[in-house]
């Protein structure tokens, strides 16, 4: 899901989501610049950081391929 969304924001819908489903798996994408501070080198992949966000596990820079995007997400389910 997208951080920044018109009505609600990713981390916003994911603590609703979470509520819901504790097993929920999110992947976030974003095109925010502050993900830079995340980078872990030539991976679009970045890990977060901080006590709310211990349960997400990766989220991922725009522009994401399909291919990129498929693979997160296979390894997300597996």
């Amino acid at each position: 899901m997208d951080i920044k969304m018109p009505k609600i924001n990713g981390f916003e819908l994911y603590d609703e989501l979470k509520s819901r489903d504790s097993n929920i798996k999110t992947l976030f994408i974003t095109a925010l610049s502050s993900v830079e501070s995340y980078n872990t080198q030539n991976s679009k992949v970045y890990p977060l950081k901080g006590q709310r966000d211990k349960d997400i596990k990766t989220f991922m820079a725009k522009p994401v391929s399909r291919r990129e995007l498929l693979e997160q997400v296979y390894s997300m389910i597996n």
